[in-house]
């Protein structure tokens, strides 16, 4: 009988408290690992504040410095060769989802640990082994990366950040389910196997912040949100794949990155409300996945993000299809001109019934109309 095995490396640190970027070198002392020269990588201004306060407390390492000037492959690629020259053997990423992304990549290239010290929480790919990065032609793709060996978050430095980026990787979260949905879709219809633990994984994690107030229950909400993001990249490294927590909803929210038509918008409000959409094409959508996008999200509709959105469907919907080969998602059931008719329906539907929310001074009907799960379409 064949036996199949979904090993996956587990965190080796996970450290969050207020202060805790003064007592990196100490966490890392504390768990007997041999490290000895290290990289302390950063961007150009409020991580790098950050990194310094780090590198005051790696007493005894020999320290490095790396500046990361973009998310993209020859970024990766300059740190991954400064890393062999300098002989490093932990790279520590200090900064958002780019920083993280740069190192996790070049780590994964020169065979290196990396320790993973957010100053924001802006989606769910903190210690995921996956990098999302800019190649040549400017199109984003998500590699393989080294999954860190932990992180270390400091409250007090995510509490310091805008709010907007809490808000936004809480909303990343929601992709979870739709990508879940569209794992289960391609599971039926394509016959793609399904490792149930990074599914189950996938699903707790988002599962676990529904119900926090991101206001009333700040320092709980950032504790909770950081766990899930943990537990989310140990679902993508026991699928090692991005599978558990990216389907369709990511597939159209990249086609829209790289069209340029939502410079402004962070990454997480994006796929926070395309999902809500993506999970209503898939007969997912649950009132709990609306009430928890009223509270994190700008908005429930992704086209109200920018105005170029709405100009360009036909061509978000054309690209989306090309952005990840071979990944069967919901999009897969519905021609280009479809999709643009259903979402006038789903936006109707929303306008119609559950968009607004009394609770903040908007009127909302009695008897929403949005059709959520278990009810015919």
């Amino acid at each position: 009988m064949q036996l199949f095995n979904y090993s996956a490396a587990l965190p080796l640190i996970f450290q969050i408290d207020k202060g805790s970027r003064h007592r990196v070198g100490e966490i890392i002392r504390e768990k007997d690992l041999p490290f000895h020269r290290v990289v302390v990588v950063h961007g150009a201004s409020f991580s790098k504040d950050i990194a310094i306060d780090i590198a005051k407390s790696l007493i005894g390492f020999e320290i490095n410095h790396f500046a990361v000037s973009s998310n993209d492959q020859s970024c990766a690629d300059d740190l991954r060769q400064f890393v062999r020259a300098s002989n490093i053997d932990l790279i520590i990423c200090v900064g958002g989802g780019k920083v993280i992304d740069v190192g996790k990549r070049a780590g994964l290239l020169a065979d290196k640990a990396v320790l993973a010290v957010p100053t924001i929480l802006s989606n769910d790919g903190l210690i995921s082994p996956i990098a999302v990065l800019r190649n040549a032609e400017g199109r984003t793709e998500s590699l393989p990366g080294h999954m860190p060996i932990g992180a270390i978050i400091d409250s007090q430095v995510i509490l310091e950040s805008p709010h907007r980026n809490i808000l936004a990787a809480a909303g990343d979260l929601l992709s979870n389910f739709s990508a879940v949905a569209d794992w289960r879709f391609s599971a039926s219809v394509h016959g793609e196997r399904i490792v149930d633990p990074a599914l189950l994984l996938s699903i707790d994690a988002a599962e676990s912040v529904l119900r926090f107030d991101p206001d009333a229950e700040k320092e709980e909400f950032i504790f909770q949100l950081t766990r899930a993001q943990i537990l989310s990249g140990v679902a993508m490294a026991l699928a090692k794949s991005s599978r558990p927590c990216s389907g369709s909803e990511h597939l159209i929210a990249h086609a829209i990155d790289y069209l340029g038509l939502a410079k402004e918008v962070l990454h997480g409000e994006l796929v926070g409300a395309v999902s809500l959409f993506t999970l209503w094409l898939s007969r997912s959508l649950q009132k709990s996945h609306l009430a928890f996008a009223r509270r994190v999200s700008p908005t429930c509709l992704f086209t109200e993000l920018s105005s170029d959105i709405a100009a360009n469907l036909s061509d978000i919907f054309r690209l989306s299809r090309t952005m990840r080969p071979g990944r069967h998602t919901i999009l897969d059931s519905y021609s280009d001109n479809r999709l643009i008719l259903l979402l006038a329906e789903f936006e109707h539907e929303m306008k119609k019934g559950l968009f607004a929310d009394p609770q903040i001074g908007q009127a909302r009907s009695a008897q929403p109309q949005l059709r959520l799960q278990g009810q015919s379409r």
